[in-house]
């Protein structure tokens, strides 16, 4: 009897052609670890940790551009596609390029060194910055960073008490304390229908992205009134993502600003309080 061998090839094919009901299943996840001798990969999920098979013959790949496998590392955000019967994946899409993990602690949380802004209403408290806005002030007024930022991932946590603000960033200060650049929002009025847009202070357009109805009642529930939030932005350079306590609001590209200052702001069209701290941000290669 003669031996048939059959190539890899085209057994692979033949593995995944052959199962007629099988899928591919895609899901977004954050990299836990990746195992290149053993070629898998865990990835957790919105539903658990999931550890797969990696294919030979995997696509990777970082905002559309060819990578390597071993550009894959521990904390990256990926969205994986893989064969649901052979549990093997066919393609990685990292979706946030890894920190360089220099961290920079943006406040010292005792005073305002390296930030610029009236003191009148800026204050220090506590650890944490206080932002109060009393009356009516046309164009409102920022509290900035003495230093300019490009591509980043930058954390902060706020309590927003009353009326209306935001955290610019690749921003550039003006007259009157005021701001040109990108602005993540932060407001709870109209049920939270703005808190998490990404809006273009004194440029254009006004609104760069907004939430879906979906994504507002999201973080209607993930919002914490009296207490402290987490804001997470994310710019890398065209691509923009904004986190607020862990719902993902915006994911979109924009052609803008390429580097600038960061931003705290008291806005002017109704009295504000605002208060922030944990303040911190990574560099992106």
């Amino acid at each position: 009897m003669q031996r048939v061998i059959v190539p890899f090839v085209v057994l692979w094919c033949v593995l995944l052609l052959g199962v007629t009901h099988a899928e591919v299943i895609t899901i977004d996840g954050t990299i836990k670890s990746v195992d290149a001798n053993k070629r898998t990969i865990t990835v957790e999920t919105s539903d658990g940790a999931k550890t797969l098979d990696v294919s030979s013959k995997v696509k990777v790949s970082v905002e559309g551009k060819d990578a390597k496998l071993d550009s894959l590392k521990e904390g990256l955000k990926v969205k994986l596609s893989y064969h649901d019967e052979l549990e093997i994946v066919l393609k990685i899409e990292i979706e946030s390029s890894a920190p360089t993990g220099d961290e920079i602690v943006l406040f010292d949380g005792k005073t305002l060194k390296g930030w610029q802004g009236d003191t009148k209403y800026w204050k220090v408290k506590d650890g944490t910055i206080i932002g109060t806005l009393p009356q009516k002030l046309d164009g409102g007024t920022f509290l900035a960073s003495t230093a300019s930022f490009d591509n980043f991932v930058l954390k902060a946590k706020f309590k927003l008490t009353e009326g209306n603000s935001g955290i610019q960033f690749r921003s550039q200060r003006l007259q009157k304390n005021w701001m040109s650049g990108y602005q993540a929002d932060i407001a709870y009025h109209d049920d939270f229908k703005h808190m998490g847009w990404l809006t273009g202070e004194r440029m254009q357009p006004g609104v760069i992205a907004q939430t879906t109805l979906y994504q507002q009642t999201q973080v209607a529930q993930a919002i914490d009134q009296n207490g402290w939030n987490d804001y997470v932005i994310t710019a890398n350079g065209d691509r923009f993502t904004l986190e607020v306590n862990g719902v993902k609001t915006v994911d979109v590209h924009h052609d803008g600003p390429l580097s600038g200052v960061i931003g705290l702001q008291l806005h002017g069209g109704n009295p504000t309080k605002v208060a922030f701290k944990d303040i911190t941000i990574e560099k992106l290669p």
